[in-house]
């Protein structure tokens, strides 16, 4: 199978970061770190592989090495199969109605970051598919979704500060 050049530049670029050094091995290595989706009024970043301008950025963090990388949201989907397309299109859905339902992935994600207990989490599980949810269910969903919005704008705040 024929690779472009942006995904070859973008193994070359994760390889130089990673312990191992065949593709295989070290994609293994990466996992989602953060997601951010730039404001309006930011400067758009630079993928890993080149692509600019992107406005869905992924940090991924290598588990052996400890190294970040800035990916687009694209690179992420088609090359390294990390599954992040649905993180964003929770979110947008999210910010308009705050009581719409996250996606798994990301409630998953933001506990295993320790932004929600495992309370928040085992609710959300629970209750993620109900269509009508009760007064108090409905009260508690719209909750946790500011409160992980909350997390993800102040994880932003963090990496810009880092960067």
């Amino acid at each position: 199978m024929t690779q472009s050049p942006n995904q070859l530049k973008l193994r070359e670029e994760l390889l130089k970061l990673s312990k191992a050094k065949e593709w295989a091995l070290a994609r293994a290595e990466w996992d989602l770190h953060m997601i951010e989706e730039l404001d309006p009024h930011d400067e758009p970043e630079e993928c890993l592989c080149g692509h600019s301008p992107i406005r869905e950025l992924c940090w991924l963090k290598n588990k052996e090495t400890e190294s970040l990388a800035l990916v687009g949201n694209v690179c992420v989907q088609k090359f390294t199969g990390l599954g992040s397309a649905a993180i964003f299109r929770s979110i947008a859905k999210v910010k308009k109605v705050v009581g719409r339902a996250l996606a798994l992935k990301l409630i998953y994600f933001a506990h295993r970051e320790k932004a929600i207990n495992d309370w928040e989490l085992t609710f959300y599980v629970d209750t993620h598919r109900k269509r009508a949810l009760s007064e108090k269910q409905a009260y508690k969903r719209a909750q946790i979704n500011v409160k992980v919005l909350r997390w993800l704008d102040a994880a932003k705040r963090d990496l810009r500060g880092a960067k």
